[in-house]
């Protein structure tokens, strides 16, 4: 079996890419719970969660990154990122660390933001309808986490499924 630069089997090196994205309907909740254990020397992870809340949809998002003892040179990232189209969506976020090795990169992040009325007045002066118009924005707001998937066939599906 091969062994890589740094001494580690490749089934012993953790490599993780994980974006996703939720658009929960109107009145529903959506719990969402990670870990991102981290066992081993020059892991790294790299995690985005994308949600879109409308009517009195609510998220949780928590979330935890462990870097276990020995898991030296270690990468993790996590992100929480929520559009609120309703004065009655909530989104709450507990992102979490527990780093136990040292010479590690390691964050978390969490942003909730509505659309601004500067925005939707943009596309209304521009003919577009004020719905039509809060809809292009929570597409882009997806995009980006739809972007993130390396492989572009099922990039394209899943995009086909989200945007439609």
């Amino acid at each position: 079996m091969g062994q890589t630069g740094d001494g580690l089997p490749p089934e012993r090196r953790q490599r993780q890419r994980t974006p996703a994205f939720r658009q929960p309907p109107e009145n529903k909740e959506l719990d969402q719970r990670t870990y991102q254990k981290h066992l081993y020397r020059g892991a790294s992870s790299n995690l985005l969660y994308v949600n879109v809340l409308d009517d009195e949809a609510s998220s949780i998002f928590s979330g935890m990154i462990l870097v276990a003892e020995g898991a030296h040179d270690t990468s993790a990232y996590q992100s929480n990122r929520n559009l609120i189209l309703s004065p009655r969506a909530e989104a709450n976020s507990i992102p979490g660390l527990e780093i136990l090795a040292d010479r590690v990169q390691c964050s978390h992040g969490s942003a909730t933001s509505s659309i601004s009325p500067e925005e939707i007045f943009y596309l209304l002066s521009r003919g577009i309808p004020e719905h039509t118009a809060r809809m292009m924005i929570a597409q882009g707001f997806l995009k980006h986490a739809l972007d993130q998937f390396s492989d572009e066939t099922l990039r394209a599906a899943v995009e086909e499924i989200v945007l439609s």
